[in-house]
């Protein structure tokens, strides 16, 4: 729901997660690299900063073991953030719709095709 000028929506940042609708795509683990390509940290210092603290906080869901360091293996799947919150401005006027766009690359930790995994996600906030 928009406040006068803003909404926040509460997301959650995972890798390496297995897709049931894709049986025949196996995790390939995560190297050491993830970039967040958007928002960027000179436009957006707020969004930016929640990502970046969010990442600190990678949880296995198999031993609850919080604050998992990147790379990860093949086998580590599942793992997220703590949920955090993105906010998302409203248009210059107030009366138009905002919207955040979180694009992420990540880099396969084994020589597997493709080895880069590009994800967006678009959150919009209505007035």
């Amino acid at each position: 729901e928009p406040s006068q000028r803003a909404c926040e929506i509460q997301v959650a940042l995972c890798l390496n997660n297995l897709d049931p609708a894709l049986p025949s795509c196996a995790t390939a683990g995560v190297a050491d690299s993830l970039r967040i390509s958007r928002p960027r940290l000179a436009a957006d210092p707020i969004n930016a900063g929640r990502i970046a603290a969010a990442l600190q906080t990678l949880r296995d869901p198999v031993t609850g073991a919080v604050g998992l360091p990147l790379p990860l293996s093949a086998a580590q799947v599942g793992i997220c953030t703590e949920p955090f919150y993105v906010r998302v401005p409203l248009g210059r006027s107030h009366r138009i719709p905002g919207k955040v766009r979180i694009r992420t690359m990540a880099f396969a930790l084994e020589e597997t095709r493709p080895r880069r995994d590009r994800d967006s996600l678009t959150l919009n906030c209505q007035p």
